[in-house]
């Protein structure tokens, strides 16, 4: 179940994040992690690295870690 979900979410999302590479963003919004069981936290992390690998690598950059960095307008070196 878990692969079909993954599939399902990278033939719906993938076209859309290809399309608009500078426009979406890995969501940052699990801040409160007591909110969420263990395993709960576990596989939403799984689940987003593997959404995230299956992504082509420019789009993939940007949506999993450029983008943010943009908005929030941080200054980041190479090496971090």
């Amino acid at each position: 179940m878990y692969y079909r979900l993954l599939a399902s979410a990278l033939v719906y999302f993938k076209p859309i994040i290809d399309a608009h590479p500078t426009r979406l963003m890995w969501g940052t919004d699990l801040i409160y992690s007591w909110n969420y069981e263990a395993d709960t936290i576990h596989e939403l992390v799984r689940f987003g690295r593997d959404f995230i690998a299956g992504l082509d690598p420019e789009p993939q950059e940007r949506f999993a870690y450029k983008n943010a960095v943009e908005m929030l307008g941080l200054s980041v070196s190479k090496g971090e």
